[in-house]
């Protein structure tokens, strides 16, 4: 009787988990992707808030997204001359 008030508590949160999850869209999809692509050097950082995300086309289970804008970096990284003259970053 114990396991069968388990699984009926663990079913339940799975249930109520699926019916509050948020629904992603094709264009949210491409927009966590690519904030997850952006790999910059240490002292480097993006800001993507200036990409658009259009869908373009779905058709079955693909979507067709544009992507377009501008990705802002800012930041600071040292470079020295090393015994040569020679600029290079550290």
């Amino acid at each position: 009787m114990k396991n069968v008030f388990y699984v009926a508590l663990i079913a339940s949160a799975l249930m109520l988990t699926a019916c509050t999850a948020e629904k992603t869209t094709p264009e949210s999809a491409v927009q966590n992707y690519t904030k997850n692509q952006i790999l910059l050097p240490e002292g480097l950082k993006a800001d993507n808030s200036g990409l658009t995300f259009t869908l373009i086309e779905t058709i079955d289970n693909t979507a067709l997204v544009e992507v377009s804008g501008v990705i802002a970096v800012e930041g600071q990284i040292q470079a020295v001359k090393n015994a040569k003259g020679q600029w290079e970053v550290k």
